[in-house]
């Protein structure tokens, strides 16, 4: 039963742990004014490296 408990809060706690990619909003004018014109202004960090 213990053993139940613990496997079950174990994996209900597992997304929280596996969410530690935050980027920041677009802040920058520029950045916002030119990409903001035609889709959601996303953070570079988002973009493929090619970009």
């Amino acid at each position: 039963m213990i053993r139940s408990l613990i496997l079950a809060f174990v994996l209900a706690a597992s997304p929280a742990l596996a969410d530690d990619d935050y980027m920041p909003p677009v802040t920058h004018p520029a950045t916002l004014e030119e990409c903001s014109a035609c889709h959601m202004a996303y953070p570079a960090g988002f973009l493929p490296a090619r970009s």
